[in-house]
């Protein structure tokens, strides 16, 4: 068993500048890659999570109900309802969720919105319903995020998809993730270091990678708005936890 090198870490979340040229939803999981081709000897496996961008409320202590920008989750339903991470290997990320199949199934725990490609003779190659997203991710903000858990050298890939926000159709809002907390970050995933994270509009996903390792245990943070690199994003209530073991 790895030695668990972190136990949580800051999701932040503020508005990203530079759009992403995809504007459609998709997930993106892959079986296998060059670093996972599959074999016996692999180091750490591939994981997949997707969460939406949008808004929800939150009930205060004295029943105030206060509305928010949020992430919500859109895999791993059976086990965030359980208090787990929605995190899931590539197996089960890649099985259509199901709401009326049996708790910890697969298909309980799988990718809201995944059917077959019709033009990839009937597989699931990421192709989704849009109707079943928008269902499940509309005022399904959650505070915090859907928690994150990955294993030293897993290679983790994260599909935002942004279904906007119902209560305030005046905001086109941009949504990206981005990682926050290890050494010599890269600007690219880093968006308030130098605003050049890419980031997604409404009804439309972005699927971000990542590999960590020892020498990255780091945070992850989900940009919601510019100019505001401070601790002030966690008034905004995008924020929760990853963990690396």
């Amino acid at each position: 068993m790895r030695k668990v090198y972190q136990v949580s870490s800051l999701v932040l979340a503020c508005l990203a500048t530079v759009a992403a040229s995809a504007q459609s939803f998709r997930v993106q999981c892959p079986m296998t890659t060059g670093l996972h081709p599959g074999h016996s000897t692999d180091q750490g496996g591939i994981k997949c999570q997707q969460i939406s961008g949008g808004d929800g409320y939150a009930t205060m202590a004295d029943g105030t109900q206060t509305y928010l920008f949020a992430f919500g989750p859109l895999s791993g339903l059976n086990d965030i309802a359980k208090g787990l991470p929605g995190t899931q290997r590539a197996s089960v990320f890649l099985t259509p969720y199901d709401p009326t199949s049996a708790a910890g199934s697969d298909a309980s725990n799988g990718a809201v919105g995944l059917v077959p490609d019709p033009d990839g003779s009937g597989g699931y190659t990421g192709h989704v319903d849009p109707r079943q997203i928008m269902d499940v991710g509309v005022m399904n903000g959650n505070m915090p995020a859907p928690m994150m858990a990955i294993d030293e050298d897993d290679e983790f890939f994260l599909t935002l998809s942004n279904v906007g926000m119902i209560m305030r159709p005046d905001l086109f809002e941009q949504h990206t993730v981005h990682f926050h907390g290890y050494p010599n970050a890269s600007s690219f995933m880093t968006v308030c270091r130098m605003h050049q994270s890419p980031s997604i509009l409404g009804e439309a996903s972005l699927t971000t990678t990542w590999r960590p390792m020892r020498e990255l245990i780091s945070g992850i943070a989900i940009s919601h708005r510019p100019n505001t690199c401070r601790w002030a994003w966690l008034d905004s209530s995008m924020c929760g936890r990853a963990r690396i073991d």
